[in-house]
């Protein structure tokens, strides 16, 4: 067989003959979404977004701590939303509705431990990425119950936190009441002592250089003791982020707490000459809108970036950490705790120098006036720390009475229009989407698998040419057997301009001009195998043959299921065995059939060995004969699969006609009845292609077809 180019429309050919199965196929499947869709209870989802604020406190010296906390701190939180706590208080927290729909739910009553379990598994909590914001979301079957769980876990963390900055800051209030009254005992000493010495010395003031320097002394120890603090808060957390970058890498602690280069020294000298300068200017009072000021100010945080930005650069650079992870995190916070407590060391050690120098000056007064400023000095001291924990307190009772939570809603869970799950939309394209790849896979496949001819193409391409295709024969009568379903397609049952008539016609005419220098009188109609419509062929073209005027003979061979006889409905005796072996005259087995022009010879006695019997010269004779008796013969036998009539007869006939039906007939076996009608030396006029559909017929033939059938529509005259 000839191999040709696969065409667009071989495969349109091989979508439209399976079509059944890619119908099947897709009906299945979207009967499984529409089932899935049906059956699976919905599931809502509804998010609450809120922004997590950092959680500040009334205690002193704890900017640098505050600054580089909120990383951590927006993990405790998600991971507080998660527990089990929360979500005990969240179930004892909702609506009573609420709580029977989802012991409803659960068959029936649900303890507060059960519920809060359940809540756990349908809450999801996720990071905003680069932001302080959080995502919870909560699933469930309803979108009410969704929305109003997810707003009441946001409600009970606000609650939670708001409660936990008021219990701080009440400790810190009771810590300040705490302290007040022994400060205020204190600053009472100080005062009655600083009086008593004014009367028994007689001195009222200092003199103004005495005072200046008293004042100053003052300031730097104030800032002294604010720079201390903040050493103090940074070296703790520094601590802490070690631990963590211990825990994880042991070997990158020296390695992010040594790091050191020229560059890096340089920088840490310039923000120690920086802050000694700015020390200097704070403690003489100079304000902070000062321009000497504001610059060394900006000069310092410039300082501190490039310090910082250098030393992450010596760390990427020995690749010992991984941008991605945790540990990026607190690589970062340990590289900027240690540029601040550098610079908090630089600041207290210049501000200690600072107090040394003012101390050395006062110790130059004379005694009286030397004690006199140690007085004020204390006095003042516990002055300002009276005031400022007086103020705290009053800022602590305003912060504990305004119950302020830092967590803020920024969008409030609603209830969900649709459910997530199933996603019906989704499912119904997915199911359409598969449903036809799988048809389509599976049409492929059964084709691939399908060893038969399917299109006139392949009969073409085995080397048999097609002499034309009949197409499917739908009965006009009811059918009760085999032979009211040849009778019923007949040709003589349709109108003369009928499809299948057209065909008929188109066929004879291809048998006539086979050979015109010789015209065909006698040809022996088969088929491969059983079933192929090797007799309603025959008959039909017996009487299109006999539609010109042609004295035409159907002949009986097929002496296995004689099957004429039935089908004009004559006796089977006498018939064609009679006549080959003398016991009856040519003429009287030539019967008519009701037809003009056509009669039959139906098979007489049936012999037991059929070939044995039509390759006797009786039967050449006869054939013989008869074709000088009429014009055109018909010669029905068994298939080429059950015996080797067609073969013998073949000989004595001009030639054989094949009877294919596409999707039936095995090309390989097609291939082979050519090889063996070749070899036998017998003609292979061409075959008919039978029982052919539409599926069959694309993209051949297609144009004849329609046009055939808009030129004759409307023609209803019978044959």
């Amino acid at each position: 067989m000839e191999e040709r180019e696969v065409t667009f429309h071989d495969y349109m050919g091989v979508v439209i003959r399976r079509k059944w199965i890619l119908v099947v196929v897709f009906i299945v499947v979207m009967g499984g979404v529409i089932f899935y869709n049906h059956k699976v209870p919905p599931v809502y989802e509804a998010v609450a977004v809120i922004s997590v604020g950092e959680q500040r406190t009334m205690l002193p010296g704890m900017e640098y701590m505050l600054r580089t906390t909120g990383g951590m701190y927006l993990m405790n939180t998600i991971e507080e939303i998660k527990s089990y706590t929360l979500m005990k208080e969240v179930a004892r927290t909702l609506p009573e509705w609420v709580v029977t729909y989802l012991g409803d739910e659960n068959g029936g009553q649900i303890s507060i431990e059960q519920l809060a379990s359940r809540l756990s598994d349908n809450v999801k909590v996720e990071q905003v990425r680069d932001a302080d914001i959080i995502r919870v979301k909560v699933y469930a079957g309803e979108p009410n119950v969704a929305s109003e769980v997810a707003n009441t876990i946001v409600e009970v963390l606000q609650r939670r936190r708001a409660e936990a900055i008021r219990k701080e800051i009440s400790e810190q209030r009771r810590y300040i009441e705490e302290q007040l009254p022994k400060i205020e005992e204190k600053l009472m000493a100080a005062e009655l002592a600083l009086k008593e010495f004014k009367e028994e010395n007689k001195v009222v003031e200092l003199d103004e250089q005495s005072e200046g320097m008293l004042h100053g002394l003052m300031d730097a120890e104030v800032l002294y003791n604010q720079a201390k603090a903040n050493r103090e808060e940074i070296e703790q957390r520094l601590g802490y982020i070690r631990s963590k970058i211990e825990e994880q890498r042991a070997e990158l602690v020296p390695t992010v707490t040594e790091i050191t280069n020229p560059l890096v020294e340089r920088l840490k000298q310039q923000l120690v000459e920086l802050e000694a300068q700015y020390a200097e200017l704070e403690v003489q009072n100079y304000p902070e809108d000062e321009p000497r000021v504001r610059m060394l100010r900006e000069q310092i945080e410039q300082t501190k970036r490039k310090l910082k930005q250098e030393m992450m650069k010596i760390v990427e650079g020995a690749e010992i950490i991984d941008p991605l992870t945790q540990m990026r995190k607190f690589v970062d916070e340990s590289i900027e705790l240690e540029v601040n407590l550098h610079a908090c060391k630089a600041k207290e050690n210049v501000l200690q120098k600072i107090m040394e120098g003012y101390k050395e000056e006062l110790g130059k007064l004379p005694e009286k006036e030397l004690r006199l400023a140690q007085l004020m000095r204390e006095r003042e001291i516990n002055e300002r720390l009276y005031i400022m924990l007086t103020e705290k307190r009053e800022e602590a009772r305003i912060a504990e009475a305004g119950r302020v939570s830092n967590i803020r809603v920024i969008d409030p869970a609603r209830p969900p229009g649709e459910p997530i799950s199933p996603r019906k939309r989704t499912n119904l394209l997915m199911g359409v989407v598969l449903g036809l790849v799988l048809g389509l896979g599976c049409a492929f496949i059964v084709e691939y698998m399908d060893k038969s001819v399917k299109t006139p193409q392949e009969v073409e391409a085995i080397g048999i040419p097609v002499l034309g295709c009949v197409p499917v024969i739908k009965p006009k009568g009811r059918l009760r057997t085999k032979v009211d379903g040849i009778r019923e397609r007949m040709v003589t049952k349709f109108s003369r301009r009928a499809h299948v008539v057209e065909a008929y016609r188109s066929i004879r005419a291809g048998i006539q001009f086979t050979s015109p220098d010789r015209p065909i009188r006698c040809v022996v109609v088969t088929s491969t195998m059983l079933g192929e419509g090797k007799t309603l062929t025959g008959i039909n073209l017996g009487i299109v043959m006999a539609e010109l005027g042609m004295r035409t003979v159907l002949i009986d061979a097929d002496m296995r299921r004689p099957m004429l006889h039935k089908v004009f409905d004559k006796s089977k005796k006498p018939g064609l065995t009679d006549a080959i072996m003398g016991q009856a005259a040519l003429s009287t087995v030539i019967r008519d059939t009701g037809v003009d022009n056509l009669q039959v010879i139906t098979t007489g006695r049936i012999p037991p060995d059929p070939a044995k019997l039509l390759s006797t010269m009786r039967m050449r004779g006869l054939i013989k004969k008869l074709s000088e008796m009429v014009d055109f013969v018909v010669i029905d036998t068994p298939p080429m699969l059950v015996g080797t009539d067609a073969m013998v007869l073949g000989h004595e006939a001009d030639g054989v006609i094949l009877v294919v039906q596409l999707g039936k007939t095995i090309g390989e076996v097609l291939e082979r009845a050519k090889q063996m009608i070749e070899n036998m030396g017998v003609k292979l006029i061409g075959a008919i292609i039978n029982n052919i559909k539409g599926s069959h017929m694309y993209g051949y033939y297609k144009y004849y077809h329609y046009y055939k059938y808009k030129y004759y529509s409307g023609m209803e005259d019978t044959v």
